[in-house]
């Protein structure tokens, strides 16, 4: 089964079992990037910065809200960038798939504000697909969100998602509930483990499942291997399995899939496939530090030199 990599496990792609009670993880900071409620199970996402009691945007705001895959975000912000002086090589390359080529554009000039995330030290990203939640996980230990268009106070990541702790964030990945658009489990490979967290529309974050990964046969060298990102593609009106269908590379040079019965149905070269053709206009995936699915525009995004 994919991802917990368990021989005795039961689960199935992106699926952890229910929890019997998820965690709190208790109060956040003052400055309202964490807001922790000791009476739920579960901690508050960041839905507000610093000194602002909405971050959502709107057209009278001044606010860009097109997302993270081609601007930057808010005119208060005023082109200043989180990144170091020297900046990044990076590019973000976006296409549309089906031969439309691809576009890039410097990841400096698209990620910028004071609470954008740094354009080096990329370990991961997510864009969920229910509701506008951009994630970037960071090496200098911080996790980074757009939302709704608007890059909000960045939080430390093992106050974020406490289970991760001190644990190098490989890739992450997330599957939309099928049935309820108020939800989305994310998951998280960090150091040969899988984590999954479960994130509410209104902000909420529970933690579900916590396993150690392990080869499996005919599947992914979880354990041996390195994975190097991965992304996620849904289609919710799709009846069949392949709904969903998650991607992830690893270093022996191949992609894996797996669709919504949890089972690994196919494995590919990284390059000579429907995503990267070995055009001149391409990224290089072997290079790549970090990728996403956008669903709402059916366009891959992959962030590399």
């Amino acid at each position: 089964m994919f991802l917990l990599g368990l021989a005795s496990s039961p689960l199935a792609c992106f699926s952890p079992p229910d929890p019997p009670v998820a965690e709190t993880f208790g109060e956040g900071s003052s400055s309202g990037a964490l807001t922790g409620d000791t009476t739920n199970a579960e901690t508050t996402l960041a839905v507000t910065g610093e000194g602002s009691s909405d971050t959502s945007t709107s057209s009278s705001s001044g606010l860009d809200s097109t997302g993270p895959d081609g601007s930057s975000t808010s005119s208060s912000d005023s082109g200043d960038s989180t990144t170091s002086e020297q900046g990044s090589s990076l590019q973000l390359y976006t296409s549309y798939l089906g031969g439309s080529g691809w576009s890039a554009v410097d990841l400096d000039d698209v990620w910028t504000g004071p609470s954008a995330p740094p354009t080096d030290g990329i370990l991961a990203t997510v864009k969920l697909t229910h509701f506008s939640r951009f994630i970037v996980f960071s090496d200098d230990g911080y996790t980074y969100q757009q939302v709704d268009g608007t890059w909000i106070e960045p939080v430390l990541t093992d106050e974020l998602f406490p289970i991760v702790g001190d644990r190098m964030i490989d890739a992450a990945a997330h599957l939309p509930a099928r049935y309820d658009p108020t939800i989305e489990t994310l998951f998280i490979a960090a150091d040969a483990h899988a984590i999954f967290y479960e994130i509410y529309e209104a902000g909420g974050i529970s933690f579900v499942a916590d396993a150690m990964l392990e080869d499996e046969r005919n599947g992914p060298p979880h354990d041996s291997g390195q994975l190097r990102w991965a992304f996620t593609r849904t289609n919710l009106a799709d009846p069949s399995d392949s709904w969903l269908q998650t991607y992830l590379h690893y270093d022996d040079g191949q992609i894996y899939l797996t669709d919504g019965t949890g089972t690994w149905v196919d494995s590919f070269p990284v390059v000579g496939n429907e995503f990267f053709m070995g055009n001149a206009d391409e990224p290089d995936p072997t290079q790549a530090v970090a990728t996403w699915y956008d669903d709402s525009s059916a366009r891959l995004n992959v962030i590399a030199p």
